[in-house]
């Protein structure tokens, strides 16, 4: 259930480095079914250095996007002072592991944050650490009716997006409809919220970010 990202995946065509696109283009929505790190940061190509992702590419993001299939990350330019890692999976999701990893990090940015979705399986999750400390985690698989994380008081933004009162025990309850469950929308509201939309509603000029190996 941990490699949630696998389930049903197909294989696509190689990508070839040489084949990226790198003339300017807006940002494309994106958040459903993906997984990705928010980051304050200042400079994309030192949070590719700390993320240690490795053969940088300068794409535009149709074809960033489209690299992703490939198993690559997408790591955008600076926006709003938040740098993206799309497609940026961790392992062992809601596990020891991964909060691990995600502290880590923690401690290299001011703020980091990690989303993750995929309706398959009925999977959300969002991490949120500030000054290297744990603000909130929450993750939640519908498919196995489990909640894998529940850490740190809920914040404003979740009572916003009507995540007030989540579900922590399914197994205790029979009454679902007393507590509010994620989906992939509440994923994508709540990451506009703390940090940069993913769906891009607004206005936004023309940019370049690059495609990275994990």
């Amino acid at each position: 259930m941990r490699n949630l990202f696998n389930f049903q995946k197909k294989k696509a065509p190689r990508v070839d480095g040489t084949s990226f696109q790198t003339i300017p283009d807006r940002p494309l929505p994106f958040g459903y079914k993906n997984s990705w790190l928010c980051v304050k940061a200042q400079d994309p190509q030192e949070t590719i250095k700390v993320l240690e992702l490795k053969n940088p590419q300068v794409s535009n993001w149709e074809s960033g996007y489209k690299a992703l299939r490939e198993g690559k990350v997408f790591v955008s330019p600076v926006i709003g002072g938040f740098v993206l890692a799309i497609g940026y999976e961790r392992k062992g999701i809601g596990t020891s592991r991964e909060m691990e990893e995600l502290a880590r990090l923690g401690l290299l940015f001011p703020q980091v944050q990690y989303y993750g979705s995929h309706r398959v399986v009925d999977y959300a999750e969002w991490v949120k650490f500030e000054e290297g400390k744990l603000i909130r985690a929450y993750a939640w698989c519908g498919c196995d009716g489990e909640v894998l994380m529940n850490e740190g008081m809920i914040t404003p933004q979740e009572r916003q997006i009507g995540m007030g009162n989540p579900l922590v025990d399914p197994l205790g309850t029979d009454d679902w409809d007393a507590f509010d469950v994620p989906d992939e929308e509440s994923v994508v509201e709540l990451a506009a919220l703390w940090g940069v939309d993913p769906l891009f509603r607004g206005e936004y000029p023309k940019s370049t970010g690059f495609v990275c190996d994990r």
